[in-house]
């Protein structure tokens, strides 16, 4: 087992039987979970820039602070940030957008990248895949109808 002692969550990977599970656990809260490996070389290569951002912070002698550190305000750096990113929503909603891609056929995922998460219009994914626009818009039905069910049962 390895562990990245320096940072706020441990990773580590399990092999029994030849099936490799990936593992983390957030030292604050203790909490253990089990993640894909997509999330899994993430959370590596974040924690290798964070290795090398803190070396080249030694060599050039400057000091680096945490953001949970009091400052001589009493408050942490993390309390004066108005926009704080949970790293695990952050990672949740990841997973929870991959297990939803996994249920769309080739069409819808294709709908789903280019009109949901690359911004393009309606009328532009139609024209670029030659076809009527009311068809674009019932693929984008069919999508939203998926993700409607797929939250609808994750509340159960």
């Amino acid at each position: 087992m390895k562990t990245h002692s320096e940072f706020d969550y441990d990773l580590w990977t399990t092999n029994y039987n030849g099936i490799i599970k990936y593992w983390s656990r957030v030292k604050s809260t203790g909490e253990v979970t089990e993640i894909n490996e997509e999330i899994m070389r993430f959370l590596n290569s974040e924690d290798k820039r964070l290795r090398r951002h803190l070396m080249q912070a030694s060599d050039a002698e400057v000091s680096v602070l945490s953001l949970d550190m009091p400052l001589e305000s009493g408050l942490s750096l993390l309390d004066t940030l108005e926009d704080s990113t949970d790293i695990e929503d952050m990672v949740t909603n990841h997973m929870m957008i991959t297990k939803i891609k996994e249920q769309l056929t080739p069409g819808q995922l294709k709908y789903f990248i280019k009109v949901f998460e690359q911004g393009q219009k309606l009328s532009e994914y139609a024209a670029e895949q030659g076809i009527a626009v009311s068809t674009a818009h019932g693929i984008g039905e069919k999508v939203k109808k998926k993700f409607k069910n797929f939250f609808e049962g994750a509340k159960k």
